[in-house]
């Protein structure tokens, strides 16, 4: 599955073979989340993953991993930055469904802060209206935020 406009979507189909999930055809640079379908919701599988440029496949795990302080997380609508000034901003960790980490207002530089979140964490912001309900989820590299 991807998560796009606030929920998950099935893309692939896979199928097991010597206990290993095989996918074929899968985009590079974006983030699955391998699921089960069990007729009513989907069931994390294992952990999200990225097919990168090079082939590799980059597993994020999503256990608890060392604390940093999360700077520049913005709003988007499509490539437009939608980040308002005074808006409450909900962030949510990956960790087999999304749980909520921590809240905060986006600040007059029109970026969010948030302090002490996983370093190898999948994110995602939600706010109170419009746009900011279905945003993309987000990673961490090198401290810097990247949106799948």
């Amino acid at each position: 599955c991807t998560y796009n406009n606030g929920k998950f979507s099935a893309v692939y189909e896979g199928f097991f073979k010597n206990d290993h999930l095989i996918f074929k055809g899968v985009t590079k640079e974006l983030l699955y989340f391998p699921m089960y379908y069990d007729g009513l919701e989907f069931i994390p599988a294992t952990n999200p993953f990225i097919l990168d440029e090079e082939n590799n496949l980059l597993f994020f795990d999503t256990k608890d991993s060392s604390r940093i302080d999360l700077k520049g997380v913005k709003l988007f609508a499509g490539r437009n930055d939608i980040t308002r000034p005074g808006s409450q901003i909900d962030l949510y960790l990956w960790r087999n469904k999304w749980e909520y980490l921590a809240s905060e207002t986006v600040t007059h530089e029109k970026v969010l802060n948030f302090e002490g979140v996983p370093e190898k964490g999948i994110f995602v912001t939600k706010g109170t209206k419009g746009s900011e309900l279905v945003q993309r989820p987000f990673t961490l590299k090198s401290g810097e935020v990247q949106y799948w």
